[in-house]
């Protein structure tokens, strides 16, 4: 960014914006401080609003820092002509690029847990099944408490997907950590350029999807948390459920959408409870389409995939011994176990606080700034004549009703709910280029500084 620009940016920001979100935070933090302090509630973050973050800068890797900031420069200024490979070939190089700030290691050995003392992953207690997935399946529901961390609050697929994809390259019943990398590389790379191609599709600019789907890939949330973790293939899988319901929209029900949506909505929901989101969507924009006499494509929508996941259940509970309700309470129950009463209403409060303020942080600080200033207005972000709006605004207000249902006491919900950021990007797409660049330069930025002087575990 030159000096002029710099200039213009500067002059261009929200002052009282910028002043209200760092006031907020700042007496958010000494609440922290104060129920951590005051109270011994443990489970509340001294770095608000991140849930887990050590401090821990990693100078000797500050080559991959110039890397990533060189592939970053290079992208903007040759975004209007980057095509769809180019679009997989730069988001790779800058997770990969991002997440080896922390070196090899810390990128792609530590998420999974082996061989690195952090046990309590997927992986990990994948490779310490020593029974078959099927029989391992069936005990799930009585040794559900017994298990790691994550294992005991996820559905079993969770670790069943990394058990068969691990073991995919052996023949001894062992587990191998790189067709789980080959995967997710595969994967998340995909998701820069589904995303471009879903706003074309739906009628943005091809200049603002392309840097609305790029932008993707040097936003903290995603940059950070899209290599091994769970979230990063959920969200993988929601970009498919978030073109059905996109294209339902446009074009109305047909065979292609009808299927991305049930396919994703039943495989998040076997993979995270908090895949409840998806269902919970479809069902509120029925709803206002049924109020308003339109079309009925996220009727149809809803009923096929409520009734296929729920044949799917039945099977699994009565022919393979896995109650899903069952694990699914019990889940709930272990995220307030050991707590007092009172404490329960306190880490309740401050989490809804931390839950959204996460998202926000992750999502780029000057990119929540310039979406809460006033001069941004002229989006109509409200205005649901456009129903694009309409599908963001209403996804958004479902996740902020599942917060205040009680949901994600743990926070991190800038991995957790990493699915989020798609339906955020679709109301900025009335934002200028000059904008967007601003907000891809600053993001950048931000992450780079926190992938280099941090460490975020899950």
């Amino acid at each position: 960014m030159s000096t002029p620009h710099l200039k213009i940016f500067l002059k261009h920001q929200p002052v009282r914006v910028w002043l209200w979100i760092f006031a907020i935070w700042a007496v958010l933090e000494a609440f922290c401080v104060w129920l951590r302090i005051g109270l011994s509630i443990e489970d509340v973050p001294l770095k608000f609003p991140i849930s887990i973050c050590i401090i821990s800068p990693h100078l000797k890797n500050w080559p991959m820092l110039a890397v990533f900031c060189t592939i970053a420069w290079l992208v903007m200024k040759n975004i209007r002509q980057i095509k769809t490979a180019g679009l997989i070939l730069f988001s790779l190089l800058l997770i990969c690029s991002g997440n080896l700030m922390q070196g090899f290691n810390g990128a792609f050995l530590y998420p999974l847990g082996v061989e690195t003392g952090n046990t309590d992953q997927y992986y990990a207690e994948a490779a310490g099944i020593k029974i078959s997935s099927a029989e391992w399946l069936a005990d799930f529901n009585e040794n559900q408490r017994d298990l790691m961390t994550h294992s005991r609050t996820h559905p079993p697929f969770a670790v069943l997907l990394f058990r068969e994809l691990a073991g995919a390259a052996t023949n001894d019943g062992t587990c191998s950590r790189w067709p789980v990398l080959a995967v997710w590389l595969i994967c998340t790379s995909l998701c820069v350029p589904m995303l471009f191609e879903i706003f074309h599709k739906i009628g943005i600019g091809i200049n603002h999807a392309k840097y609305l789907a790029i932008f993707l890939a040097v936003m903290p949330a995603f940059n950070i948390y899209s290599v091994l973790s769970l979230d990063s293939m959920i969200f993988f899988l929601s970009l498919f459920f978030f073109h059905g319901i996109t294209d339902i929209n446009a074009r109305g029900a047909n065979l292609e959408n009808i299927v991305a949506v049930t396919i994703s909505t039943i495989a998040i929901n076997l993979l995270t409870f908090g895949g409840i989101f998806f269902f919970v969507l479809l069902l509120t924009l029925a709803i206002i389409r049924l109020i308003r006499h339109e079309k009925k494509g996220y009727v149809a929508a809803l009923l096929i995939a409520a009734v296929v996941f729920g044949a799917i259940i039945i099977y699994l509970n009565f022919y393979c011994g896995y109650d899903h309700l069952r694990a699914f309470l019990t889940a709930c129950g272990l995220e307030s176990h050991g707590r007092t009463a009172a404490q329960r209403v306190w880490l309740y409060i401050e989490s809804r606080f931390e839950d959204v303020c996460e998202i926000g942080l992750c999502l780029g600080l000057v990119t929540l700034a310039t979406m809460l200033s006033a001069k941004n207005r002229r989006l109509d972000i409200l205005d649901f004549r456009d129903r694009r709006n309409e599908i963001a605004v209403t996804a958004i207000g479902v996740l902020f009703a599942i917060f205040l249902g009680g949901a994600y006491k743990t926070g991190e919900t800038a991995r957790t709910c990493m699915f989020i950021y798609p339906y955020i990007f679709l109301l900025m797409r009335g934002l200028s280029v000059r904008t967007l660049r601003e907000i891809f330069v600053c993001c950048t930025i931000q992450t780079a500084m926190m992938q280099f002087m941090g460490s975020y575990d899950w």
